[in-house]
C-alpha cells in the first residue's frame, strides 16, 4: 500500500493519504501538490483548453487528463493541499465518476443546484493571503474576470502559472503540420470580401483594431486550413485586423511559399506566433473590438490595460454560421455520400452481429466505408461506438484494448462524422443488434418523435433555439424523462463539428442568437440510463425561409442527413399516425436519394428492413 505526505499551508498540518488504485495518477497529484508548496501556491486551477479557448485541444494542452485521468473534452480541475475536484457538465457526469474518483478527485457537477459553482468553491477553500494560480493563456477571460470578482481582496491571484511545464515529462509537442488553402469553389467567398465586411462591422462599433483568437474564425476569414487539432482542420494563430493592415501571428514554418504568396496577395502580413503578446504590450489608446468570451485572460488583461475594449461578438462568427450558396450546395452533396457510407455500414452490421466484433472493430469498419468517399479528409471527431451500457456515456470513447464485445442483442449507438472539402458531417444512429427490451423501444421511440417534431418545426423569424427545444423534449418530458445536454449545435464548414452561435437548448444563455436561413444545426434528442443503455438519433438540418405574410416571416428546417431510421427499435403504441408517416416518408426519401449508388444486395436489404413498420 502506498502513502504520501503533504504539508498544508492553510492548516500547517501534515496530511497522510493512502492509495492502492491508479497509483500513477495519485503520484502526479502529489507531485503537483509538492510543487505548489515549493512555489507558494495554495490553489491551482487548470482547464482542459488551449490558448484559443478551443472546444477540443491538442495533446500539448492535456493537463487535466495528465493530473486527473479524465478524458472528456470539458473540465476544470481545482487542486489544493486538502482537496482535488473536477468540474464538468452533464454530458460527462457518468464518465467522470468512473475515471477520476479512484484517482483522488471529487466530481463537481456544473449547473447542478446542489453543487457550488467553481467560484464559490474556490472562495470556500482559500484563507487570508492565500495564493490562487492559473495559466492566463488557457483560462478564459470570462473565468479570470469572474474569479477576481468572487475572491476577497486579500487573496493573491497569479495568472502566469503552468506547473505542467515542470512536472509533465515528455509533454507532447505542438504541431508542425503545414497550412493549406481552401479553394473558393469550396469556400464561396474570398478573403477580400470577408475583410471588407469585418471592417464595416468595426466601423459600426467605432473600433480601430479587431483581435481574433478563435481558430475557426481565423481559418474561415483567411480561407486556410491546418492540422493542429485532431479532427478540426485549424492552425494555431492570432489575427489582428486594423483599418489598413491585417496581421497573422502563427508558426511561420507551417507556411510554404504558395501559402505565403497567397496571403501576401491579399494583404495579410505573416508574423511569428510568439510576437503576438509582445506586440499587444505596444497597443495603446485604441478601440479594440474583442469578443471577450472567445479570448484568454492574458489577452484581455493586456488589451484592457491601456485600450478601450468593445466587447461584441466576432463579426466572422455570424458570417460563417450563415452558409453561402456555394457552401450549401457542397454540404448537400457531401451529406449524400456521407449518408451512403453510414447506411452501408448499418446494412453490413445487420448481417455481421454474430461475428465476435468489438466496438473498436465497428468504428474501424465505419471509417473504411467513409474514407472511401472522394474528398474525405478525416473524421470530424472521434467516433463514438458504444454498445449496451456504454451508450449511457454521452461521449464514450473506446480503444482497441478497452472496447466491449458486441453481441447479437441490445443496441449499438454510433455517433460519427466526416471532414470533407465539401463540408463537415455529424450523424448519430442507434441500431438494434438483436432482441431489445420494451423499455429500450419506448425510450428510443420517444426520442425519435422529438427529432422529427423539431425537424418539422415552423416558427417566426426571431426565434432562438430556446423557443424550439421543447419540440424535441416534449415526448420525454411527458413521461418525466430528460437528457442532460443541449438538443442541437451549429455545424461548421470544414472546421469544428460544434459551431456557434446557433444552438438548441432549453436554458437561456447570454449568447443566444436568432435563427437565420443558411444556419446548419444538429438535431439530436436522446435518453441515457446509467448502467443500462443509451439512445440518440441525430440529423443535421439547415434553416430555410418558408413564407412571408401579414404575420411575419416564417422559417423552418430542411433535412441534410440521409441515413435510415432503425425500425426494429420502434414501438408503434407511442406513435401517432403522423409520427409513423414521418418515419416512413423519411426512410423512403433516404432510399430514393441513395438507391442510385447502391448495389442489388444493398437495395434488397434496405427494402427488407424498411418493411418492418
Amino acid at each position: 500500500m502506498a502513502y504520501n505526505l503533504t504539508l498544508s499551508r492553510k492548516s500547517g498540518k501534515v496530511i497522510l493519504r493512502i492509495s492502492n488504485v491508479k497509483e500513477y495518477i495519485m503520484n502526479r497529484l502529489e507531485s503537483l501538490r509538492n510543487r505548489m508548496y515549493e512555489d507558494g501556491i495554495d490553489v491551482v486551477i487548470m482547464p482542459n483548453s488551449d490558448f484559443h479557448q478551443s472546444e477540443y485541444a491538442a495533446e500539448y494542452f492535456g493537463a487535466v487528463e495528465f493530473f486527473s485521468g479524465f478524458t472528456g473534452s470539458n473540465a476544470t480541475v481545482v487542486v489544493s493541499a486538502e482537496d482535488a475536484v473536477l468540474y464538468t457538465d452533464g454530458r460527462y457526469y457518468i464518465q467522470a465518476r468512473k475515471e477520476i474518483e479512484p484517482n483522488g478527485f471529487r466530481l463537481m457537477k456544473e449547473n447542478d443546484a446542489d453543487t457550488p459553482d467553481i467560484y464559490e468553491y474556490v472562495k470556500s477553500i482559500v484563507f487570508d493571503d492565500a495564493t490562487v494560480a492559473f495559466d492566463g493563456r488557457v483560462v478564459s477571460a470570462e473565468f479570470g474576470i469572474n474569479l477576481s470578482k468572487a475572491l476577497p481582496s486579500n487573496i493573491n491571484i497569479v495568472s502566469d502559472y503552468d506547473p505542467s511545464d515542470v512536472l509533465w515529462e515528455n509533454r507532447p509537442l505542438l504541431s508542425k503540420n503545414k497550412v493549406w488553402i481552401l479553394d473558393e469553389k469550396y469556400s464561396g467567398m474570398d478573403i477580400d470580401r470577408k475583410i471588407v465586411r469585418i471592417r464595416e462591422s468595426m466601423k459600426k462599433h467605432n473600433a480601430t483594431v479587431h483581435i481574433v483568437s478563435a481558430l475557426d474564425d481565423i481559418a474561415w476569414i483567411l480561407n486556410i486550413r491546418g492540422n493542429d487539432i485532431a479532427y478540426t482542420p485549424v492552425v494555431m494563430a492570432y489575427l489582428v485586423i486594423e483599418n489598413n493592415v491585417v496581421l497573422l501571428y502563427s508558426d511561420m514554418d507551417k507556411y510554404d511559399d504558395d501559402v505565403r504568396t497567397y496571403l501576401d496577395s491579399h494583404g495579410v502580413v505573416l508574423k511569428d506566433y510568439d510576437e503576438f503578446y509582445e506586440e499587444l504590450d505596444n497597443l495603446n489608446n485604441e478601440r479594440v473590438l474583442l469578443e471577450v468570451a472567445k479570448v484568454n485572460y492574458q489577452i484581455y488583461k493586456k488589451v484592457t490595460d491601456s485600450n478601450q475594449c468593445v466587447d461584441k461578438p466576432n463579426p466572422s462568427s455570424y458570417m460563417k454560421a450563415v452558409k453561402n450558396e456555394t457552401e450549401l450546395k457542397n454540404l448537400k452533396n457531401v451529406h449524400i455520400k456521407d449518408g451512403l457510407a453510414v447506411t452501408r455500414f448499418i446494412l453490413w452490421l445487420k448481417e455481421h452481429t454474430r461475428d465476435g466484433l468489438t466496438e473498436y472493430d465497428l468504428s474501424e469498419k465505419l471509417h473504411e466505408f467513409r474514407s472511401a468517399n472522394e474528398g474525405f479528409i478525416e473524421e470530424s471527431f472521434e467516433t463514438i461506438s458504444a454498445y449496451g451500457a456504454n451508450a449511457a456515456l454521452m461521449h464514450y470513447r473506446c480503444s482497441k484494448e478497452s472496447a466491449a464485445l458486441v453481441e447479437a442483442r441490445g443496441m449499438l449507438l454510433v455517433d460519427s462524422g466526416g471532414q470533407y472539402y465539401e463540408g463537415t458531417t455529424d450523424v448519430t444512429r442507434t441500431i438494434a443488434l438483436g432482441p431489445v427490451t420494451e423499455e429500450e423501444k419506448k425510450m428510443y421511440t420517444l426520442s425519435l418523435k422529438g427529432m422529427f417534431e423539431l425537424l418539422n418545426a415552423r416558427f417566426l423569424q426571431g426565434c432562438t433555439g430556446v423557443n424550439l427545444d421543447i419540440l424535441a423534449r416534449r415526448a420525454l418530458w411527458e413521461v418525466g424523462c430528460d437528457y442532460k445536454c443541449g438538443t442541437g449545435h451549429g455545424v461548421s464548414y470544414l472546421l469544428g463539428v460544434h459551431e456557434g452561435p446557433n444552438s438548441i437548448r432549453w436554458k437561456r444563455r447570454s449568447d443566444d442568437c436568432v435563427f437565420e436561413p443558411g444556419m446548419v444545426t444538429s438535431n439530436e434528442p436522446g435518453f441515457y440510463k446509467e448502467g443500462a443503455y443509451g439512445v440518440r438519433i441525430e440529423n443535421e438540418m439547415v434553416c430555410k425561409k418558408i413564407c412571408d405574410n401579414e404575420y411575419g416571416t416564417f422559417l423552418g428546417f430542411e433535412n441534410l442527413t440521409y441515413v435510415p431510421i432503425d425500425l426494429e427499435l420502434i414501438d408503434k403504441k407511442y406513435m401517432s399516425a403522423i409520427d409513423i408517416d414521418r418515419v416512413l416518408s423519411y426512410n423512403n426519401q433516404v432510399y430514393e436519394v441513395l438507391e442510385p449508388f447502391m448495389d442489388t444486395h444493398e437495395r434488397d436489404l434496405y427494402l427488407k428492413l424498411n418493411d418492418l413498420l
